[in-house]
Parts: C-alpha cells; structure tokens; sequence
C-alpha cells in the first residue's frame, strides 16, 4: 500500500511508488532570447530530487517537467536513449537539446515527436506535468516520508 501526497503517490519506503521514470526538464529564458529553449531527458528513481537538483544548477527558469512512467528500469532506460538518439543533432551542451521555443508549430512538432517515441518505447505509459513551482517541496516531501518511514518501518 502507498502513500499519497500532493507531491505524488510514494510506496512504504518514502519513494515515488514507480522506480523507474524518464524525465523531460524544460527550461526557457524569454528575456534571453525569446527563441531558444532547452531540453533535458533522463532516467531517475526519484525524478523530482533529480529535477530538484537540476534546477539548482540551472540559471535558466524551469517552464515545464514531464515524467514519464515505465513499468521496469529496462523500458525507461531504452525510452531515454531513444529520445537522446533522436535528438543527437540538436545537442547543446551535454545531453540538454536545443530547440527553438519561439516557432510554435516547431515545438509542437517537437512534443508530437516525443509522445511517439513514448509510446514506442513504454507500453500504455502513465504521463505526468509536475508544476515547476512545486519541484523543491515535492523532493522535500519525499526525502521527509523516507525518514518518517525509517522512524516508523510500520508504514
């Protein structure tokens, strides 16, 4: 049995209930440029003190965080390297994948592409939006139920 939280539904452990998810992390600087944007995939356990993290580091402000739900490890793993694959010629720096933010048919285009390659990859996958104001106090309540759980391994 999980636990469920506004930060998502975590197992008995304190972590999100599914271990393996592949993350989309959006950033996009409309003072910058205006017409660039850029894209981060990945495959975390515990994708929002992942995206917590990144966020930290990153001085460009987060527009949006995707998580897409495998069913093992295996499956979120092939889902990253496709979309990291796919998206070679428009690296940046790293894995982060540029785009331009400012054509909207291109970056429509761009999320079609990916919900394709999603749904190749991982069978009847379970998508979330995690609001990017919400990243800090959702990775703060998953490490905080990991202790509460380790205090109280009867959960």
């Amino acid at each position: 049995m999980g636990i469920v939280t506004s930060a998502g539904m975590f197992d008995n452990t304190g972590m999100l209930a599914c271990k393996s998810y592949v993350y989309l992390f959006i950033v996009h600087d409309p003072e910058a440029s205006g017409q660039v944007g850029y894209v981060k995939f990945g495959q975390s356990k515990n994708p929002l003190e992942r995206a917590a993290t990144i966020k930290t580091g990153c001085p460009i402000p987060l527009v949006r965080l995707t998580l897409v739900q495998a069913p093992n490890q295996k499956s979120a793993r092939s889902l990253e390297q496709a979309l990291l694959q796919q998206y070679a010629g428009m690296q940046s720096q790293g894995e982060w994948i540029r785009i331009f933010w400012g054509d909207k048919e291109q970056r429509s285009k761009f999320f079609k592409e990916i919900a394709a390659t999603i749904r190749l990859h991982v069978r009847s996958p379970k998508i979330m939006e995690v609001n990017p104001a919400h990243i800090f106090a959702a990775a703060e309540a998953s490490r905080g139920l990991r202790k509460k759980v380790r205090q109280h391994p009867g959960w």
